[in-house]
């Protein structure tokens, strides 16, 4: 059960926080959210989900060890947050709803589900790449591996095909025609799935709604939501941050959803002027197949949740995940069609680094 703003007040207490104002924010699928503002400060409070992060402890400390190390490269915090102690000095703490923490209010900051301009997608895109090239030095064996198969598409079709076989037969037939895409299209998919090259810690959950875009103030923007911290191939950062950036239409609206070759461009281009770094021949091409790759995966997460119920993602209406998988099924075959854009990129950045 998600806790009301009662059990937030009760988290707060715990934290020394008295809420002047306390307002539920609703951008988020997983966990629960609340800006907070006491007499003298402004603070964001979340509540884990541990019915999608049963190893909730484990999600929190990788957060905690990234988030410390991303602050002894960057003294000003200006790419993350900070975490504020409780009473106890802990960085987070447990109630009977559940593990709750409590973030530094990052004041005039936009967040935005797609990018407003060819500016702010090159901006998120140099923003996550500094932040990878940062976390470069962190020896990932100090994670707790909670998010091994993430983004294993294996993993993601044996979870599909299961839920597929235990799937009401109402939510089996609301869903066929996506299934059986699925079905078709899987073989090729998994044949293509890139050889990505080296290991890294990653973000695990850029999407352009993560990051934090400069107001009045300018500046580069935040990135938040660091609960996905895992081990991965750096082209899976990518695929996923362009997946969204580059990306037209509502989540929600397979009608609209296409490619928009600018923000494409742009969002690459700010990743690979950020990074300073020297790819592999296979972490070029996987690069390229990224976005696609992505987009197909997060399809079939979205149709696994809608068979099994709807209890990973929220939803707001019937059949939104349904909706969400057709859209994200629709962007991974307009992101086969733009690889040639995404390669030019990566020519160019390649040549002038």
């Amino acid at each position: 059960m998600r806790p009301n703003a009662k059990g937030a007040e009760v988290a707060l207490a715990r934290y020394g926080i008295v809420p002047e104002r306390i307002e539920l924010l609703t951008t988020g699928h997983i966990n629960e959210t609340w800006y907070v503002a006491d007499a003298a400060n402004e603070w964001l409070l979340q509540w884990l989900n541990h019915s999608v992060f049963p190893q909730a402890r484990a999600v929190q400390a990788n957060m905690e060890v990234v988030l410390a190390h991303l602050a002894g490269k960057d003294a000003r915090r200006s790419l993350t947050p900070a975490l504020r102690p409780a009473a106890d000095g802990a960085l987070c703490l447990e109630t009977d709803a559940g593990l709750w923490r409590v973030f530094a209010w990052l004041p005039d900051r936009v967040v935005r589900t797609r990018p407003g301009s060819l500016k702010e997608a090159e901006a998120a895109g140099q923003a996550l790449a500094v932040v990878l090239a940062q976390l470069s030095s962190l020896d990932g064996a100090a994670l707790h591996p909670v998010h091994e198969a993430f983004h294993d598409l294996a993993t993601r079709t044996a979870n599909f095909r299961a839920a597929v076989a235990n799937a009401r037969r109402e939510r089996q037939d609301s869903a066929r025609a996506l299934i059986d895409r699925v079905n078709a299209e899987l073989p090729e998919r998994e044949a293509a799935a890139p050889d990505a090259g080296a290991v890294r810690v990653l973000h695990g959950d850029p999407k352009f709604s993560n990051f934090l875009l400069p107001g009045r103030g300018g500046g580069a923007p935040a990135l938040v939501d660091w609960d996905t911290v895992m081990i991965g191939p750096l082209a899976w950062d990518l695929g996923d941050f362009l997946r969204s950036a580059a990306s037209l239409g509502d989540e929600d609206d397979p009608a609209r959803a296409s490619v928009d070759d600018g923000m494409l461009r742009a969002g690459a281009g700010g990743f690979f002027a950020g990074l300073g770094e020297a790819l592999a021949e296979e972490e070029v091409r996987a690069c390229i197949a990224a976005p696609a790759h992505m987009s197909f995966m997060l399809g079939v997460r979205f149709l696994t949740d809608h068979l099994d119920g709807d209890h990973y993602f929220r939803v707001r209406q019937p059949g939104q995940n349904l909706a969400r998988a057709e859209a994200q099924f629709r962007l991974a075959a307009a992101f086969d069609d733009a690889r040639p854009v995404l390669a030019s990129v990566l020519a160019s950045a390649l040549a002038q680094g």
